[in-house]
């Protein structure tokens, strides 16, 4: 991942994925975050979806500024992303939920409320976001469904799921972006915190579709 200031210094001849820098963070404790927001769905014909009531909270690990000449260069600042702060040496992995450089979102949402925001508001359009983002991307995830089940009827039971990381970017007046939609979200755990998080994903997400323990069981120790 690489900052630039001008379209011309981006290099050319390779396929890229360029984004705009979104300035103007809210910030917590000094440092620019990010939310990951975990979105179970369990149908696309008809679209049928839930949202994880809680998820991480992924800071840099060093203070922000306004993008200069003189910090552009400084990704533990300006970027979010775990797997770029993980090798910063100010990397914080404490296992609680209120400190450290992962949080989750239930300690967020009282922090935001202990601070007077609204909390409610803020989710009520990231959940327009990831509804408007599913219904978008809903028609092609459909084609491809069908396809694999010619002749069946939007009346009978989905057959599959999927499990989405949705990560939101949030400026200075708590007003969300939606940055990127993970397919494939990780499950690792490098500390509890992670665990617990992951953990309640996956097993609110096997009780919504109804799996049996022992199919899981049988999943999780037969197969490599």
């Amino acid at each position: 991942i690489f900052l630039f200031t001008s379209l011309d210094k981006i290099p050319q001849g390779e396929p890229l994925v360029v984004q705009e820098y979104l300035d103007k963070p809210f910030l917590m404790d000094g440092y620019k975050f990010d939310l990951r927001v975990y979105v179970l769905v369990v149908s696309c014909d008809p679209l049928r979806l839930f949202l994880y009531n809680d998820g991480l909270v992924r800071l840099s690990t060093e203070c922000y500024a306004t993008p200069s000449q003189a910090n552009l260069h400084n990704q533990f600042m300006h970027l979010t992303n775990y797997s770029v702060n993980r090798h910063s040496e100010s990397f914080d992995n404490d296992d609680s939920c209120d400190k450290g450089s992962k949080r989750t979102i239930k300690f967020f949402n009282s922090w935001l409320a202990s601070r007077g925001y609204c909390v409610s508001e803020m989710w009520a359009k990231i959940t327009d976001i990831i509804i408007k983002t599913l219904i978008v991307a809903n028609p092609h995830v459909t084609h491809s469904y069908q396809a694999c089940r010619p002749g069946a009827s939007s009346a009978e039971e989905s057959c599959c799921f999927e499990i989405l990381g949705f990560d939101i970017f949030l400026d200075h007046t708590l007003k969300p972006s939606l940055l990127e939609v993970n397919r494939s979200p990780s499950f690792g755990t490098d500390a509890p915190l992670d665990y617990d998080i992951k953990n309640g994903v996956l097993s609110d997400a096997f009780r919504l579709l109804n799996v049996k323990y022992a199919l899981v069981m049988f999943i999780g120790y037969g197969s490599e």
